[in-house]
């Protein structure tokens, strides 16, 4: 996986700024919110960075699942337990995705 900076570009208002692009990446969900906290991370804590630019594969089939859906239903506990699935939980908001792999 390549992360690349851009150049800085002057946009609209005439400021230079600079994006986070990722290559496309096939991972496990796990690996995939690690890299949307830190690719978070990095754009808040850079005002060089005005946006963040990310296309990802899962391997694997995964529910996930958004950071305010505390309980997990027994159904979704037993596919879990019984390989059938896997789940993440995302860092930010939003409702279930199913992601199969292709």
């Amino acid at each position: 996986m390549k992360i690349i900076i851009n150049k800085p570009t002057k946009l609209i208002l005439g400021i230079e700024n600079q994006a986070l692009i990722f290559s496309t990446n096939n991972l496990p969900g796990f690996d995939q919110m690690a890299l949307d906290l830190n690719s978070l991370d990095q754009t808040i804590s850079n005002p060089e960075i005005i946006l963040t630019l990310r296309f990802y594969y899962w391997t694997g089939d995964w529910l996930s699942i958004g950071y305010h859906q505390k309980e997990i239903p027994l159904h979704w506990k037993n596919l879990l337990s019984n390989g059938e699935i896997n789940i993440v939980r995302r860092p930010l908001e939003g409702g279930l995705f199913c992601i199969q792999e292709a």
